[in-house]
């Protein structure tokens, strides 16, 4: 069972503007087609998957989010039309995560299910099983460091310190690869007395 990526990496509403993005991965549409030829006709492959990626973390506005999707299911619907095993319609680079941003996930998913749905039914097949990659805007709320205090101080001016027994330095490569996005620091014990302004040193 194989899969093929559609080359977009970006907005696109047809097929003009899909042929203009850059991106380093996928197939347009031309050569996908001719993949899909060639994996029909070995015994041994199967084409199952259909991999689009618009960039969340790119954070394109809802509605060219939407419609760049619904663009590239009618190109997963064209060939599902010609290769019945195609089943999957993979979507990579995530979602903005729920509760740290003001993406209305509860539109998105309507939206995106009922258009698919209704590209479906046009087309007289089956909805296709839609999957979801993790990507940057989900995944970067999946890890965490735990330092502990060890020690606090003000300096001459009044500053207050909080040193840690970790490296902020070796740690803050790692923060940095994923641009312009926040990393909260929540104290996990002592939640309940008043909060303290202090800068974290190591």
């Amino acid at each position: 069972k194989v899969g093929l990526r559609l080359k977009v990496y970006g907005v696109a509403t047809n097929l003009n503007q899909l042929e203009n993005l850059q991106s380093r991965h996928g197939m347009d549409v031309k050569t996908l087609a001719h993949a899909a030829e060639r994996i029909d006709k070995t015994k041994h492959l199967e084409l199952t998957t259909f991999h689009s990626m618009i960039s969340a973390a790119g954070a394109p506005p809802m509605e060219d989010f939407i419609n760049s999707l619904l663009y590239t299911a009618k190109i997963y619907f064209e060939l599902k039309k010609q290769y019945p095993t195609l089943s999957k319609f993979n979507i990579g680079g995530g979602i903005p995560a729920i509760g740290f941003t003001d993406f209305d996930h509860q539109y998105f998913f309507k939206k995106l299910f009922s258009g698919i749905k209704d590209l479906a039914k046009n087309y007289k097949l089956n909805e296709p099983e839609i999957q979801f990659e993790m990507g940057t805007p989900v995944a970067k709320e999946a890890g965490m460091v735990i330092y502990k205090v060890v020690n606090r101080k003000v300096n001459s001016i009044g500053k207050r310190w909080a040193m840690l027994d970790g490296s902020l330095m070796e740690d803050f490569p790692d923060m940095k690869v994923v641009n312009d996005k926040t990393f909260p620091f929540w104290a996990v014990n002592d939640l309940n007395r008043t909060t303290e302004s202090y800068t974290l040193g190591d």
